[in-house]
């Protein structure tokens, strides 16, 4: 019953329609999700973990600057990632973790007129590195913090203005973002779920737009998030050996959502 009443929670937020923007936070229980390993001792105060994280941001409200012939804030912001993991834990309490796959990014804006341009960039290589920690515990509920960055340089390989393709030429994007974020969970048997606020810092860019100068004399878009607080609601699903696998839905600063899951050596 409580799976089915989340899980209808979580389907509801992720067809919101609200603006917000984050990077993934993760459950704070993660560090000590899955409980044991299938190799490494239980006395061992070192864990190691490997896994995939899929990632999908459906909207994001983004403001324009340096732009004065385009509109204050984009039209339509989604992005794609498909990554592995890797994660190094201590004790069940603190894990150092990097991700590492290929990204795609697409964005809309409003132009002076009726002109719209649209951008998409091509497969490119994003990595983050992160850490997450559990700070309090009381029973089966726990507190984490999670701190993370985020970067990837893609190459803008359509543009398309007023819906016609047009020369991306050297077009290139460079993607930086970094997040902190606090997050409770309870576990209930092997099923935890949990929810958070986060704090983002997005920077995008978008340069050497020369076959647009007439729009962007600096032939550059130049964006950053409306919003810097956002929240996540997920739940994981473990075993108590090996195997934990995590899903996340974001709101307030972007509409977005993240599966994950872990194997514990």
């Amino acid at each position: 019953m409580i799976f089915r009443q989340f899980n209808s929670i979580l389907s509801a937020l992720l067809l919101s329609t609200a603006s917000c923007f984050s990077l993934y936070n993760g459950n704070p229980s993660l560090p000590e999700l899955p409980e044991d390993g299938y190799l490494i001792p239980k006395e061992c105060w070192l864990g190691i973990k490997i896994g995939y994280q899929g990632d999908a941001i459906f909207s994001r409200s983004m403001i324009v600057s340096g732009a004065p012939l385009a509109s204050h804030q984009t039209s339509s912001y989604s992005s794609y990632m498909n990554s592995g993991t890797f994660t190094i834990g201590f004790a069940n309490r603190v894990d150092l973790y990097g991700v590492l796959g290929s990204y795609k990014l697409k964005i809309s804006e409003k132009l002076e007129g009726e002109n719209s341009v649209n951008f998409s960039t091509d497969q490119h290589i994003a990595g983050i590195v992160g850490a997450r920690a559990l700070v309090a515990t009381w029973g089966d509920t726990h507190l984490g913090i999670d701190a993370k960055g985020f970067i990837s340089y893609p190459d803008i390989d359509s543009i398309r203005l007023n819906s016609s393709p047009i020369s991306s030429g050297s077009a290139k994007c460079s993607d930086r973002e970094w997040q902190l974020g606090a997050s409770v969970s309870h576990q209930v048997s092997l099923f935890v779920p949990y929810i958070g606020v986060t704090y983002s810092h997005v920077r995008v860019k978008l340069y050497q737009l020369s076959s647009l100068a007439s729009f962007f004399p600096n032939e550059e878009l130049r964006l950053r998030n409306k919003y810097s607080f956002g929240f996540v609601f997920g739940f994981s699903l473990t075993a108590d050996t090996a195997f934990a696998c995590n899903l996340e839905a974001r709101i307030i600063e972007e509409t977005g959502a993240t599966l994950s899951a872990d194997f514990k050596f």
